[in-house]
């Protein structure tokens, strides 16, 4: 896998508020949220890439993550919290936690095109991962699948489809039952796993 979080940080009871952390750390991650993350601009239409968004929800705060190209779609959704730049993801599926920290800016020129936006993600090992945005696709977490849309037509119209294709299946993404489940779920019980090893992508 092209981006992996490995290791967990033992996320225990976090506290509201980013004052253990500081302000540096809460600016540090102003972009995370409500923007698709994406590993890097596929070669080609089968081209299977990582991406991950954390959408602020009405409902919650959820995230979608995993590996797509134009013709498979390999996803798996989660809650979040973050603390400063602490990130915890609470996986449903294998009931499994883990935790990272996180870093974003603004990176045009640095980042490779079309992106201008980075994200790092740093395990607890101390092993880090960067991921791709933009300014302009920040999206609205009750219109996603609109959103995205949105953004992959203008993708298509920069000569982007293998990109393009990625962000607009977003249909398949969330789903009003998933999101009812997602919310129900009691992040602070003793029974979720903290993986030694844990790849999002």
């Amino acid at each position: 896998m092209a981006l992996a979080v490995v290791g967990a940080c033992g996320l225990g009871l976090w506290t509201a508020g980013s004052a253990l952390f500081g302000d540096d750390s809460a600016q540090g991650t102003a972009q995370l949220t409500n923007r698709p993350w994406i590993e890097r601009v596929p070669a080609n239409e089968r081209d299977m890439i990582g991406h991950l968004i954390l959408l602020d929800h009405p409902q919650g705060r959820f995230g979608v993550t995993g590996r797509s190209s134009n013709w498979r779609h390999l996803l798996e959704v989660y809650r979040w919290r973050l603390d400063g730049d602490r990130l915890g993801l609470f996986f449903p599926q294998d009931h499994v936690k883990v935790g990272v920290k996180v870093r974003t800016w603004e990176c045009g020129g640095e980042a490779p095109a079309p992106f201008d936006l980075c994200l790092e993600i740093t395990d607890a090992r101390g092993r880090k991962a960067v991921v791709y945005s933009r300014e302009d696709w920040e999206v609205r977490p009750e219109r996603l699948e609109a959103d995205l849309a949105n953004i992959a037509e203008e993708l298509a119209d920069d000569d982007q489809p293998a990109l393009a294709a990625v962000l607009g299946a977003a249909d398949s993404w969330t789903s009003d039952s998933q999101l009812g489940a997602l919310e129900a779920l009691d992040l602070d019980g003793r029974d979720w796993i903290e993986e030694e090893a844990f790849s999002p992508f």
